[in-house]
Order: C-alpha cells, then structure tokens, then sequence
C-alpha cells in the first residue's frame, strides 16, 4: 500500500514536470518568433513555475479559527453587512493570497466589489486574525 501511494505521487509529479517543460518549450518558441528578450522569457518561466507555489496556502481555512479586531467589525464588516460565515467564505475564495510578513497576508476577494482582507495566521492557536480591510470599485 505504501508503495502504491509512493509510486502515484511519483506518477502525479511526472505529469507536472512534463506539462511544465511543455509550456518552456512553448515559450522558448515565441521568444524565437517575436524576438522576446532574454529577462522576458525569465520572467514568464519564472511566474509560471512559482505561481503555485507562490499562491499556496499554508493554513486550512475550514479548521481555523476567525477572529476579527474591533477596527474590522465595526468599520468593514457592518458596512459589507458581512458575518463571520461570510469573512471565511471570503477568505477561502480569495482570487489572491498574499504573504506579506512572517505571519501576516493579504487576501484578495471579488465579493460585491474588490475588497482586500489583511490577517494574521497564528499556527501556534490554529487562528486567523483579521486586522484590517479595505475595498476598490
């Protein structure tokens, strides 16, 4: 059974290396056709092979805790008429997930507007924070 499970993710990861070096391959032939510079073709390699990476999460949005500061309930949530529910369905449909310190991020949501979401994830408690929002058009 173990070896099964190690065999699948083995499997799992070659097809992420192949579609991976596909889109290199790609990209490499637009560089050769529109004349592209080399820090452009970096910078497309890189986003594509970090962006996952980049974007995950690495807290479980169900089993934390949520907790908001004073400033957020009675500034954002009473003017979005969100509840706590609505804060962690936020969160976890959150186009973006910045991490912006060591424990800090910035959560990006398209939810009646553009709002953006800043809290802390105290792995220590298994809780998230909410410090501050605020919102665009």
């Amino acid at each position: 059974m173990v070896y099964f499970h190690c065999l699948l993710n083995t499997e799992v990861a070659l097809v992420f290396l192949i579609f991976y070096c596909g889109v290199i391959v790609y990209l490499l032939k637009l560089f050769f056709i529109n004349n592209l510079k080399p820090k452009d073709l970096y910078i497309l390699i890189f986003t594509i092979l970090y962006s996952d990476y980049l974007m995950r999460k690495d807290f479980d949005i169900e089993a934390c805790k949520i907790e908001a500061s004073k400033h957020f309930m009675l500034k954002y949530m009473k003017k979005w008429n969100w509840d706590f529910h609505d804060l962690r369905e936020a969160i976890k449909i959150a186009y973006k997930i910045d991490k912006v310190g060591k424990k800090k991020y910035e959560a990006y949501v398209r939810k009646n507007g553009s709002k953006k979401i800043v809290f802390v994830y105290y792995f220590e408690y298994g809780t998230i924070f909410v410090i501050t929002g605020s919102e665009g058009d």
